[in-house]
């Protein structure tokens, strides 16, 4: 074994640890004292003490490197559950007291980070900053961190977009986190014009008083964080009220059950139908406590509106699956409750049929401006000749019609009238979308359910009609756009080639999206931007390589690809002021915000992707 011996001692020797003598032809070995070990710590002190000097003055040196670069954007790329952790981190450690930071489009977190990010959220909270967190999605961090000071959370579209890529700005820190693929990826950008230009995107979005949540689920998230912010002993107000489903049964039950604990009282109106349905017991005084119930004798519209001290909900609980439409805004408050009264007084009137039609429209030409929310061409599906007659006589007028239609009309589109004079025409959002219209005209706000026997109620307010004004403007200035289905997201993509710009970028293309929407649209789609003179810069994920090559033929085109471990369903897209960002799940879905600030900066997110 003196193979092995004699090295070790060598390496004693080496520490002081160890002597030797030579004696004739041996050599003997001893053990030094022990306290030669302390020696030898203190020599290799010294060492470290040497080079921790050294390594502090490279420290310096690469701090005034860095500081040189300032001005320039700096990029890190983090894989796995650690470098996600460690991305975040870094982004929240000079945040300052008194700061904004944002944190948008959050997917629900996955239970092996739950713990990371409560705890994440709270060393957030403990730096005493505002922190705004908007999620896709009820998450089950929400109940454990909505309580934290300086945190604020809201849940806009449940299940409406579920997209796997966040995106957080902490001071000049920007992060887009995506969990598609095997392992998490997360982008940290350092860069003060991007995380400012994010922060004016994130605002506009939350400074949105309307908020759309979808199914029941959605749905009780809008009705518990109302009756959270209703003061004990107020009252709360609904009219519209129809039948209910089995599920919006169960959950309003439940929901006026909390209500009268709290002491709250309601008013509420419903229609006929209601009272024999066996799924609407809030229609039954019995099953619904601390409730004044009356009955009107009007046809059933598919809208609700529930009327709170801060906030409007305008339901549609008789769907299975209903949509939630919450307005903030006292102001729209008052306006509904002044509505609310008129009916419940009774003070309101009625028309029926052509000559209340009649009677209504010809009132209207008294006006110097109409405006229709929820239009649907109903006039001229069941009184195209009065209609003729009656709008020549308002272009003869002037009278300028602002027309706010269903995405569905009643009437094929091919029957719309053409070339209407001072006329201005826009689409709603599907959720927004109904039989009932309403019509506002001088000092007049109308409802009608367009059917063989129109009924019209018209409340005569001025107050109301300037309240209903601002609702539509509301929804006529809207910069956020959504679309659903395959037909939607045709449509989303059609319509950003609808510009004067000659650049289109997008990234994230999956293969899901060449399945959905099929080989015929995008050859003709892609066609149709060649032919516009449109140039495409293109990143697919690598599962869709082959079409990219296909396209790559094309002039004005060139396609990249992406590495395998960053797929996921989640498309962005970039044409002038236009964004659009698409989720391809099996029944797809797309939001369109028209903002230059917002085009700018997905624009430069852009190309840092190209570039990578």
């Amino acid at each position: 074994h003196a193979s092995k011996v004699y090295p070790i001692l060598d390496r004693l020797i080496e520490k002081g640890l160890v002597s030797f003598v030579k004696l004739d032809k041996k050599t003997i070995y001893t053990a030094n004292p022990a306290t030669t070990i302390i020696s030898y710590l203190d020599k290799l002190q010294g060492k470290i003490g040497q080079q921790k000097k050294s390594a502090v003055n490279l420290i310096e040196e690469l701090t005034k490197l860095k500081s040189l670069n300032k001005t320039e954007s700096e990029t890190t790329v983090f894989k796995g559950a650690k470098g996600l952790k460690n991305a975040y981190n870094i982004a929240i450690k000079e945040l300052k007291k008194g700061e904004d930071c944002y944190a948008m489009f959050l997917p629900k977190v996955a239970n092996n980070l739950l713990p990371f990010f409560e705890k994440l959220i709270t060393d957030v909270s403990k730096k005493k900053v505002n922190h705004y967190l908007l999620y896709n999605e009820l998450s089950p961090e929400i109940d454990l961190i909505k309580h934290l000071p300086g945190t604020n959370v809201r849940v806009d579209s449940p299940h409406g977009y579920q997209s796997p890529a966040e995106m957080c700005v902490y001071g000049e820190y920007t992060i887009v986190s995506t969990s598609g693929g095997k392992e998490y990826l997360t982008i940290l950008i350092k860069d003060k014009i991007i995380a400012n230009s994010f922060k004016n995107q994130f605002k506009a979005i939350w400074n949105q008083e309307v908020q759309t949540f979808h199914g029941v689920e959605g749905m009780q998230f809008a009705f518990d964080e109302a009756l959270r912010a209703t003061p004990n002993g107020a009252t709360s107000y609904v009219f519209g009220a129809t039948k209910t489903s089995k599920g919006t049964d169960k959950l309003l039950f439940e929901y006026n059950k909390r209500r009268a604990e709290k002491g709250i009282k309601l008013k509420i109106l419903f229609n006929e139908e209601a009272t024999s349905s066996k799924t609407t017991r809030s229609a039954r005084k019995e099953t619904n406590p601390l409730a004044e119930i009356k009955i009107m004798p009007h046809e059933s519209t598919p809208s609700a509106y529930e009327v709170f001290p801060d906030r409007v909900i305008i339901t549609t609980a008789s769907r299975g699956n209903p949509t939630s439409i919450v307005i903030k805004d006292k102001e729209f408050v008052k306006t509904c409750i002044i509505q609310f009264n008129e009916l419940w007084n009774q003070k309101t009137r009625t028309f029926r049929g052509k000559k209340g039609v009649e009677t209504i429209f010809n009132e209207a030409l008294n006006s110097k401006e109409i405006r229709f929310i929820g239009g649907n061409w109903g006039m001229v599906k069941y009184h195209k000749a009065f209609f003729e007659n009656w709008n020549l006589e308002r272009e003869k007028k002037k009278i300028m019609w602002l027309d706010l239609v269903d995405a569905d009309v009643l009437i094929k589109q091919k029957e719309v009238p053409k070339q209407l004079k001072h006329y201005q025409v826009k689409v709603l959002p599907e959720q927004v979308n109904s039989p009932g219209v309403i019509f506002i005209y001088g000092n007049k706000v109308a409802t009608i359910i367009w059917k063989k026997e129109a009924i019209i109620n018209v409340v005569e307010s001025k107050e109301t009609v300037d309240h209903y004004k601002k609702y539509f403007d509301y929804l006529w200035d809207q910069r956020i756009k959504t679309y659903s289905g395959k037909d939607g997201v045709k449509n989303l993509l059609n319509t950003m080639l609808d510009t004067e710009s000659k650049e289109y970028f997008a990234y994230g293309g999956p293969q899901k999206a060449y399945d959905l929407l099929g080989h015929t649209f995008w050859k003709s789609f892609h066609e149709k931007r060649v032919h516009k003179g449109i140039d495409a810069e293109l990143v697919f994920h690598s599962s869709l390589g082959w079409w990219g090559d296909k396209l790559n033929e094309l002039e004005l085109t060139e396609v990249r690809t992406t590495k395998k471990d960053f797929e996921e369903l989640t498309e962005t897209v970039i044409c002038g002021n236009k964004v659009a960002i698409i989720v391809w799940l099996d029944h797809p879905f797309g939001i369109l915000m028209e903002e230059p600030l917002a085009a700018k900066s997905y624009q430069k997110f852009f190309e840092l992707i190209w570039e990578k």
